[in-house]
């Protein structure tokens, strides 16, 4: 089974709300970026099943980018859609989202700020926009 753009998205919303807890992936109870987009992967088989390597809380920029790369497509900013991610800077951490707007362009992600520690949905505006270092799609997700 292959996930739609618009389920994918659908699921995204359905973890606002959720906690942030490091490495966590239990919807309502804890997530991470990282584990919010695994899991959303997992559940329509955009992405392998098994564990990610383990991670600190502040990633190592170039693993990252080797598991992001294993696991998704990277694509062009210009072509980023619904259901897809970006991968940004985020108060000096690396940081993942999943778009669930493309007009205007707005990101559901597990939040660790100063003032929330939740799953939410952002506009990607400004500061956001500019901390962008890359666009993956999930492999086999369909329109």
């Amino acid at each position: 089974m292959s996930g739609t753009r618009d389920q994918v998205v659908a699921e995204a919303l359905s973890w606002i709300d959720t906690p942030f807890v490091h490495a966590a992936e239990v919807k309502g109870v804890g997530v991470d970026c990282v584990h919010l987009v695994k899991a959303i992967g997992q559940k329509y088989a955009l992405v392998q099943d098994g564990d990610l390597p383990a991670y600190g809380t502040t990633p190592d920029p170039k693993q990252m980018r080797e598991e992001l790369n294993k696991h998704l497509d990277p694509i062009p900013f210009k072509a980023v859609r619904e259901g897809d991610l970006l991968w940004f800077w985020a108060e000096r951490l690396l940081h993942l989202g999943i778009v669930v707007e493309s007009d205007p362009l707005s990101i559901v992600h597990a939040h660790n700020g100063r003032s929330r520690q939740e799953v939410i949905l952002t506009r990607v505006i400004g500061e956001w926009r500019r901390n962008i270092v890359g666009c993956f799609r999930y492999r086999g997700i369909v329109d």
